[in-house]
């Protein structure tokens, strides 16, 4: 039991952290730790981490703009009211509710 305590206690933590970047905004991190690796992440670990926090960036923005585009296709830009295809299909959906 005493080895295994002292045996932790020489164990190393390694992280990797690389930003979300939108432009030059930060949005967020995506970030790696191991305890049990026997060495630091390698400059290859750091690439691969990048190209998938890049991924995830590409995923959100393109999250983001089908939300506006599908806010700008129902809503008037200058009143932000339902436009009238909203109101079309709302007032569909509630006669076949209403049926």
């Amino acid at each position: 039991m005493r080895n295994q305590v002292q045996n932790n206690q020489h164990k190393r933590e390694y992280w990797l952290i690389v930003p979300i970047r939108s432009g030059h905004v930060t949005t967020g991190i995506l970030a790696l730790s191991s305890f049990t690796r026997p060495k630091p992440y390698t400059e290859k670990d750091k690439n691969l981490l990048c190209f998938i926090a890049n991924q995830v960036n590409v995923a959100i923005e393109r999250k983001s703009m089908l939300l506006k585009l599908s806010y700008m296709a129902q809503y008037d830009h200058l009143t932000h009211l339902p436009n009238r295809a909203l109101f079309y299909d709302r007032l569909q959906q509630a006669i076949v509710t209403g049926k």
